[in-house]
């Protein structure tokens, strides 16, 4: 069995479902799209679901019933517990740990040698530098308008 239900409610559904389904005796499976680089000594739980482009280097440890989107990088010795949502282009670097039920956005990146306790949302876009604690949001700002217009932008810079 694979089952394959949203990050609604910081993942808390799907892991109930898994929860309920393992308890009755169900085994599970993992998704891996072909594509995907998984190097040695990896250590993956079942009912993961991980698709195309994902980098997975050394030494990386994956628990139960994540869901890992397109074009991510999972880094040597980096592990993830259970049920989190990491979105496209995630970069996740060596050493981390991300325990459960947390949700990571689009181009969401993950410094070395840093912990994001349990359920943690992390935004599209947002740097994490400092371990996390438990139930956080981090948010970053969106892009700001520069003065000038862009073909004086590429004029100024000299492009």
């Amino acid at each position: 069995m694979l089952i394959a239900v949203g990050y609604v409610q910081m993942n808390v559904i799907r892991a109930q479902k898994y929860t309920e389904a393992k308890e009755k005796g169900y085994e599970f499976s993992n998704y891996i799209h072909p594509s995907v680089d998984m190097h040695e000594n990896i250590v993956i739980g079942d009912n993961n679901i991980i698709l195309e482009h994902v980098s997975i280097q050394p030494y990386v440890k994956l628990g139960n019933s994540n869901f890992i989107w397109s074009n991510v990088v999972v880094a040597h010795g980096s592990r993830l517990g259970n049920t989190n949502w990491l979105t496209s282009g995630v970069v996740i670097s060596g050493d981390v740990t991300i325990k459960s039920n947390c949700f990571l956005g689009v181009n969401a990146t993950i410094g070395h040698n840093i912990t994001l306790e349990n359920e943690n949302f992390i935004g599209a876009n947002t740097l994490i530098t400092k371990s996390t604690k438990e139930k956080e949001v981090f948010v970053s700002r969106d892009g700001e308008k520069f003065r000038l217009d862009s073909q004086r932008f590429m004029e100024f810079s000299g492009v």
